[in-house]
């Protein structure tokens, strides 16, 4: 990266941060409530929408990324990606209002700011095959980019549960992914990751370790969105078609929580379309385990991840998926220690 763009950056980031500061501070004093019920893992109201100081951060920060120079060309799809996620965000703001509370509700605006970022050209074009090569995906890459897109909004958003966990994890993962925007010459991936770094911490200072407010829907499905997205620009810039692993990587411990808690409780036989707290980090919060302690696991994990994600940029193209098993063992250990836990108490039925 020159220079110049550091210098940009370096002065980007604070105004960034006190931006969502300001605005997270200003939710507060407003009180959207978000009242416990039998799904909740808090007891008493706590103020919700803090995810608006995220929004309006990150959107400030990416505006002046794009009109600046620094970039040396024009970024046209920067700026439907960032109508795109503020329509995603704007489902997420109805549903802390109480005004689109279905699932369905939230995902025809999913859909539609999905829909937007196709139309802007971010899509996956080729994806690497190991000991094969690189596979262009032709038409296909609309369809898979649709999915993943939407199926990761969703998993970042049923696992921003507790305090700290969601932003935390984000926070953590900027960091990593800053570090790779400058090993690839990303400076694109460092920028986005920056500010939406920054504009997370700023909302982090009222959420953990004791929340003053929730992200709520509004700033669950953004992030989930906007990080689902730098997904796509990273396998994008990849001419080897082999990193789109990156954030599937950085977040394999949300992945895996909730593709695994689906799996069971399809196995079980329950609705898995209804609400419930059978996450495993909800599982150990019902254990009686404190919402820090199950934050900061989870956040152990994503430094251990992020490691890993660093690690793999130096292997070859044909062994870089593999990184995922070892991640995926730990994981089961993972799964195994909370579930025989859970069967030692009564409660859980």
């Amino acid at each position: 990266m020159e220079a110049f763009a550091l210098l940009q950056l370096a002065f980007l980031c604070p105004i960034v941060l006190l931006l969502s500061v300001t605005f997270t501070w200003c939710m507060i004093r407003i009180k959207l409530l978000s009242v416990p019920n039998n799904r909740s893992s808090h007891e008493i109201p706590i103020p919700t929408a803090g995810g608006l100081g995220i929004v309006l951060a990150t959107t400030f920060g990416l505006l002046f990324y794009g009109l600046s120079e620094i970039h040396g060309k024009q970024l046209k799809e920067f700026y439907w990606i960032i109508l795109a996620t503020l329509i995603v965000a704007a489902g997420g703001l109805l549903d802390d209002f109480g005004k689109a509370k279905s699932f369905k509700a939230k995902l025809g605006f999913q859909i539609f700011g999905t829909i937007v970022v196709l139309f802007s050209g971010v899509s996956f074009s080729q994806i690497y095959i190991p000991f094969w090569g690189a596979l262009d995906l032709g038409l296909f890459s609309y369809v898979l980019t649709f999915f993943w897109i939407i199926g990761f909004t969703n998993v970042f958003n049923f696992m921003d549960g507790i305090d700290g966990i969601a932003g935390g994890t984000v926070l953590i993962t900027s960091i990593f992914l800053v570090f790779l925007g400058i090993l690839l010459g990303l400076i694109e991936l460092v920028f986005f990751s920056a500010i939406l770094g920054f504009a997370t911490a700023g909302f982090l200072f009222f959420n953990f370790p004791k929340a003053y407010i929730f992200m709520g829907d509004l700033g669950s499905q953004f992030l989930g969105f906007s990080i689902a997205i730098l997904g796509v620009l990273i396998a994008k810039s990849d001419v080897t078609g082999s990193l789109w692993i990156i954030i599937p990587l950085l977040f394999f411990h949300f992945i895996f929580d909730t593709v695994f808690t689906l799996l069971r409780r399809w196995w079980s036989g329950e609705i898995i379309t209804q609400a419930h707290r059978s996450h495993l980090y909800q599982l150990l919060v019902r254990l009686g385990y404190t919402h820090v302690a199950v934050s900061g696991l989870h956040l152990i994990m994503s430094l251990v991840l992020g490691m890993v994600a660093l690690l793999i940029v130096g292997w070859s193209e044909d062994i870089r998926i593999f990184a995922f098993l070892p991640c995926l063992l730990v994981q089961m250990v993972y799964a195994k220690i909370v579930l025989n836990k859970k069967a030692r108490f009564k409660r859980f039925g």
